[in-house]
Formats: structure tokens, sequence, C-alpha cells
């Protein structure tokens, strides 16, 4: 982990001070806004939590060859929304934690949600397993021929 938030490790020169400064407006990061930047290998992506509630998500190769950008406002999405959206992340093989951290949310609540929608997909697929079929009757009428 790179940084996380400016309240949690102080700064320690005048070169760290303008670096976290150049890093916070490279990202659009705000005084009090919380955000997270992590890297792996040559892969790095930055969560920014603005104070409005949106919570916005970039990954990209450190070479500049491959940039993602996600936009997430959790005030405008309600829960069933919202969990429509944890199993989309799920399906992409994301780990609970970085779909919590993507969409601002703890991991808890993926959880949950994920349970939530498992359970839903299972009761729909037993209420059309249990749902009367319908017979189709096909009447063919009777054609008599006058000579």
């Amino acid at each position: 982990m790179i940084a996380k938030g400016l309240k949690r490790k102080p700064v320690s020169s005048a070169a760290d001070a303008q670096s976290m400064e150049l890093l916070m407006d490279a990202f659009g990061i705000s005084p009090g806004d919380k955000f997270n930047i992590s890297g792996v290998s040559d892969f790095m992506s930055v969560h920014v939590e603005k104070r409005d509630g949106r919570v916005i998500t970039q990954r990209f190769r450190t070479n500049g060859n491959f940039r993602q950008m996600m936009v997430y406002n959790k005030g405008d999405v309600d829960p069933s929304e919202r969990r429509e959206i944890i199993v989309d992340l799920d399906a992409d093989r994301l780990s609970q934690s970085a779909i919590a951290d993507i969409l601002g949310i703890s991991q808890a609540t993926v959880s949950l949600d994920l349970q939530k929608a498992k359970a839903a997909k299972k009761a729909k697929a037993k209420a059309q397993i249990e749902a009367p079929k319908k017979k189709t009757i096909i009447v063919k009428p009777k054609l008599t021929l006058k000579k």
C-alpha cells in the first residue's frame, strides 16, 4: 500500500508534501476525501470516496498502456441495484474486499448482498420448477365434403 488518507501518515519533508500534493491533484483528491492508493506488480489502483457519496475508482498500468475508471454514487443506488452491481463484479472474479473498495461499502455488506442475491436466484428457480405447466390443447375442426 502506497498511501491511505492524509491524516494517517504524517508527511515527513517538504519534498514528501509536494509529492503528495501532486498525487492528490493527479487523481482528483480533495482535502476531506477518503482515499486508498495501492499497487501490485505494474498495476495501480486509486479509490477516492468524495464527501457527496461518489466513489471514483481508477485502475491503470504504471506504463500507461491501460486505464479504467468507474464512478459510483452510493446515494443514487438502491439496495437491489447495488446487489446487481455486486453480482456482476463477483462474476468478474473480483474479491469481496476489492468490490467493497470499488463501491465504498464494507466487505460484510458485499457478503450479505451476495448471499441475498443467491437466495433470490434459488427461490426464483424453485418457483419456476413448481409452477404448474399449462397444457396446450389443439382443436382441429372436422371438415366434411359435400358432393
